[in-house]
């Protein structure tokens, strides 16, 4: 059967390559003649989720493989999990029973790749974790297919040698590399299709068996000694295989010279310069490594090594010593810089660690804090200067137990409660009685952890809190006095209401006696507020009575005197008492009557005057015998400790009060 035209790319990836085959598919381009097969090995799992997921981040569709599935170009399969896949006459045949040699499977799908492709063939090892598929991959190769390898995927047992895959690269690189390749080779149709890195023409077949057969042995490594790839000169010449070495190209020398190749390979990477050095094998042969940078484009720093025999010596030749030495004073040099480098980066490290330290300290400054911070053993380990003010600490008290501290507050329950934070690692916070300097602190007790979060102390905060305790304590006594003022005018107001009901008889007549009565107190409560119930001028008293009247019909005069609470009220009561009886029967019962009021002091002993003037004559039964100069006498003799006198005669009536006074 003829071949098909266009290119069959076999992709061989494992567990945990689904980035990898999502950036192969992305690299691949758009459209052209060219199909894809994905067998999966080592328990990789698939299934139509997967390749959903898959077609979602390669942007292109994806398909699982089913027996007899027909290729052709711009399709991408993936095989079942646990799947044989054999490419037979331009289809894909699926075994899925697992009665075949599992050993082999990737072998059988490349193999017949090859067998039906042949430079049609293209072959991708993502990832390999075992022999197989080695051989399959290198028939492809053999028959004229191109073979990659990823760069950036995983081949446990070994790098791939260069007879097996012509082309290390990354992932996405291989697809671009692909569409490269079949662009160029549409071009060229017409002619020989020229194929970069292994010619198919007899000139290319030479030049590949010289480089096979006669090239020194080489390597290419990274700078870590991990192998990229292996001549098959170095393979024969090491006596190694890629699938039989761990990668390292420690592996195939003396452990002993593992550190100083270590070094030779980092200082010819960063110098970009050649190196050489002296070792020997495993079976006693010395060996000579010629080290230097890998030029051209690639991913990551790579480094060419090309090995030389130097034969079975007990001793090194002179040319070796020179060698040698050479290499020893060039392996100190480069330690010499890496030392100063060191110290360089050391320096950077103490100015940071010196900034941060002044910034710390500029910080504890500013915040004015008192902090001591304790170690485990709960001794002193060091205190902010705040701290060291308030509580007069000095250097020489590091180290001393906080119990011995005798500048810090009293605080009793200190130790359990710092074993707790030690313990458990959560904030701990207490108020403290006030101290024998009359202050008030709050402290917080918070574990102190270094840079690994392990507890190693604690810190321990202490915040003023005088003012604030204090204001709780004038709070707590300003809802005391309220509560004794308000239990006060109750018990006033209700002698008020209890003298009234005793005294008059109907409904009418106590709303008419009983409301402003209270209305008075009321005033006289506001003007006791309103001087913060220190102490009430008596004018301001004598106002608020003659604003209820006609304020013009009132003489007032006297000097400045000032009553406290109770006096304030008692004289505010007589005033009321005075001007309702004068309003009733008075002076203020006719529009000429007039009332003078005037007081004095002496000898801490105020009287007062009120005489009125203008008014009707006073009837018989009004002359002291109401229950409003009852009232009064009984203000002034119980409440004021003073005496109350009233006269009447044809002009009016006459009143003097009488009483010491408690502010002089």
């Amino acid at each position: 059967m003829t071949k098909p035209t266009f290119l069959i790319v076999g992709v061989c990836a494992g567990p945990g390559n689904f980035e990898l085959l999502s950036a192969f598919l992305a690299g691949l381009p758009a459209s052209g003649p060219l199909a894809v097969v994905v067998a999966l090995c080592d328990g990789a799992l698939a299934g139509n989720e997967f390749c959903t997921s898959l077609a979602m981040v390669a942007g292109r569709p994806v398909e699982q493989a089913v027996d007899g599935a027909e290729i052709h170009p711009g399709r991408i399969l993936v095989g079942p999990e646990g799947s044989a896949l054999l490419l037979r006459n331009g289809r894909l045949h699926v075994d899925a029973s697992g009665n075949g040699d599992v050993r082999h499977v990737l072998d059988g799908f490349f193999l017949s790749l090859a067998d039906a492709q042949r430079d049609n063939a293209a072959a991708v090892v993502l990832s390999l974790g075992s022999n197989d598929g080695v051989e399959g991959l290198r028939q492809v190769r053999n028959s004229g297919g191109l073979t990659f390898a990823a760069a950036d995927g995983a081949v446990i047992n070994g790098p791939i040698a260069p007879d097996l895959a012509e082309f290390l690269l990354p992932a996405r690189e291989i697809g671009a590399r692909l569409g490269a390749l079949i662009e160029e080779r549409s071009r060229s149709r017409a002619g020989p299709a020229p194929t970069p890195g292994a010619a198919r023409s007899p000139a290319g077949l030479a030049e590949r068996q010289i480089l096979d057969r006669h090239a020194p042995p080489y390597a290419v490594l990274r700078t870590d000694g991990h192998v990229v790839c292996l001549s098959k000169t170095a393979a024969r010449f090491l006596e190694v295989s890629w699938n039989e070495t761990s990668g390292r190209i420690f592996d195939m020398i003396q452990p002993a010279q593992e550190p100083s190749l270590t070094t030779l390979l980092q200082e010819s990477a960063q110098e970009q310069a050649p190196r050489l050095f002296h070792g020997r094998l495993e079976r006693g042969e010395s060996v000579l490594l010629r080290i230097e940078p890998l030029s051209g484009e690639i991913p990551e720093p790579l480094l060419l090594v090309l090995f030389e025999r130097a034969g079975i010596l007990p001793v090194a030749s002179a040319a070796v010593a020179e060698t040698a030495d050479e290499d020893l004073r060039r392996r100190f040099q480069f330690i010499a810089r890496k030392y100063e480098i060191a110290q360089e980066e050391l320096e950077v490290t103490k100015r940071m660690l010196e900034r941060s330290h002044g910034d710390l300290r500029n910080l504890c400054d500013s915040v004015g804090l008192n902090v001591l911070f304790l170690g485990r053993n709960l001794t002193l380990r060091g205190f902010t200067p705040t701290a060291a003010a308030t509580f007069n600490l000095r250097p020489g008290d590091v180290g001393r137990p906080y119990a011995e501290l005798s500048g810090t507050p009293d605080y009793p329950e200190f130790e359990p409660q710092a074993q707790e934070v030690l313990r458990s690692g959560e904030m701990r916070e207490r108020q403290l009685d006030r101290d024998e300097n009359g202050l008030h602190h709050l402290v917080r007790l918070n574990p102190y952890r270094d840079f690994e979060g392990e507890i190693q102390g604690v810190v321990l905060t202490f915040i003023d809190v005088t003012r604030m305790a204090e204001a709780e304590e004038q709070q707590a006594a300003m809802i005391a006095e309220l509560n004794h003022r308000v239990k006060n005018m109750l018990t006033v107001a209700l002698g008020v209401v209890k003298s009234t009901l005793a005294h008059s008889g109907s409904i009418a007549e106590i709303r008419k006696v009983l409301f402003p009565r209270l209305r008075n107190l009321a005033g006289s409560y506001t003007l006791l507020s309103q001087s913060d119930w220190s102490a009430v001028s008596l004018r301001d008293i004598l106002a608020m009575q003659r604003s209820s009247y006609e304020g013009e019909r009132f003489a007032i005069s006297g000097p400045v005197i000032r009553l406290d609470q109770e006096q304030a009220l008692a004289i505010s009561m007589i005033l009321h008492e005075l001007a309702t009886n004068a309003v009733k029967y008075g002076a203020l019962s006719v529009p000429e009557g007039k009332i003078t009021i005037s007081w004095s002091e002496e000898a801490g002993e105020l009287t007062l005057l009120w005489i009125e003037r203008d008014g009707p004559p006073p009837a018989a039964e009004v002359k002291g015998s109401g229950f409003g100069f009852t009232m009064i006498k009984g203000q002034a003799e119980l409440q004021l400790g003073g005496t109350a006198e009233s006269e009447f005669d044809e002009a009016g009536l006459s009143f003097r009060l009488k009483f010491p006074l408690n502010f002089p």
